[in-house]
């Protein structure tokens, strides 16, 4: 632990050393989460993201008792502080998963007009039949930050709008379709379109509500571009759900994560009184 410390105070390399080991354990559970889809074990990005946040949140309040204290760059309170405000924040996040996990392990029937007509209730995992796709297309680049020349870009993934071949303009419910792209050249969304996605095509995958995991970019191109406005659905295309027992797992550990958070909140801030005690008399 002592090497661990002095590596973290080198100069110009201690800020990289340290960030490195605070996020160390999180890095491992992406390498995990990566290796069960491979497996086709299906896991979500909240998921991942408060399982990410648990293990973030014991590991940093370890190196703290060891004499490692790391503290956020931006906001100065301790790493494990901020730990548990993402485990807060993903708990609700499993929770939902959890819920499709239970109520929503098989796949639930709609064609694209009764959808438009009446939504999907509160069915999470389904498959609608008979859409066409509206040539209007959202995408988000992999790297949004580095991206200087957008028509070389890579794309994350794309959004499309799904309608129904009649009526497209007096849907009740807009059905958009997030599609991974996997590092896909910006240049090449037509193409991959047309051989992956063609007209007409049945979806079938994970309803998200509202606009989760869209950045604000992401939502403004699509109120502009796509004119989609409240109420609409947006699918996960091809997303199944987590095995029911792995989310529950998950869930427990972010709730465990949490009591395990204000457990350390606590003896920080609530120190026990002390009582005063008289010494004993010394006889003579």
């Amino acid at each position: 632990m002592n090497i661990l410390i002095r590596l973290c105070g080198l100069p110009l390399f201690g800020e990289i050393i340290t960030l490195l080991v605070s996020i160390f354990p999180a890095i491992l559970v992406i390498a995990l989460s990566e290796s069960l889809k491979s497996a086709s074990i299906a896991t979500a990005d909240s998921q991942v993201m408060a399982v990410s946040a648990v293990v973030c949140l014991v590991w940093n309040w370890f190196l703290g008792k060891r004499g490692l204290n790391i503290v956020l760059p931006v906001i100065p309170i301790p790493f494990w502080f901020g730990c548990l405000i993402l485990t807060v924040v993903g708990t609700y996040y499993t929770y939902d998963e959890l819920t499709i996990s239970f109520f929503d392990a098989n796949k639930t029937p709609f064609t694209i007009e009764s959808v438009e007509t009446h939504g999907v209730g509160d069915n999470r995992f389904i498959r609608i039949t008979g859409g066409l796709w509206d040539e209007k297309i959202v995408y988000q680049y992999e790297h949004q930050e580095l991206e200087t020349d957008k028509t070389q870009g890579k794309v994350k993934f794309i959004l499309l709008h799904l309608v129904s071949p009649n009526s497209v303009n007096q849907a009740m419910v807009q059905v958009l379709v997030k599609k991974a792209t996997h590092e896909l050249p910006v240049g090449k969304i037509q193409e991959f379109i047309s051989t992956q996605l063609p007209n007409p095509f049945d979806i079938a995958g994970v309803l998200r509500k509202g606009f989760q995991s869209l950045n604000e970019e992401t939502k403004n191109l699509i109120q502009e571009h796509m004119e989609v406005a409240e109420p609409f659905i947006l699918i996960d295309l091809d997303a199944s759900p987590t095995p029911l027992l792995l989310s529950f797992l998950i869930f427990l550990m972010s709730l465990a994560g949490i009591l395990f958070g204000f457990y350390i909140l606590a003896k920080i801030f609530i120190t026990p009184s002390e009582s005063t005690t008289t010494p004993p008399t010394e006889h003579s």
